[in-house]
């Protein structure tokens, strides 16, 4: 069951990776979790609100403003959006 849950969370991450690359056109092996969203990977704020609504639609799940907030890096990101999918 454990590896199951593990398998999972690197499901998401991979997607969420795979997106983010897309979305920015940037290379997909140089996503690291520690990566700050807006200095790191020159995302503006409207384009994180862009993106954000683009995981939404991906993931099936909503994430609140105030949660976006609170967003400062890539592993944030994807904490977030495991913690979201798996609450269903």
């Amino acid at each position: 069951m454990v590896d199951k849950s593990q398998k999972m969370d690197t499901t998401v991450k991979d997607k969420i990776y795979q997106i983010i690359a897309r979305q920015l056109g940037i290379d997909l092996g140089g996503l690291k979790p520690e990566m700050e969203l807006i200095s790191d990977l020159n995302i503006a704020p409207l384009d994180l609100v862009d993106l954000i609504a683009f995981l939404e639609e991906q993931f099936k799940m909503e994430i609140p403003a105030e949660e976006v907030k609170k967003l400062k890096t890539l592993g944030d990101l994807e904490i977030l959006i495991d913690e979201k999918v798996n609450e269903i």
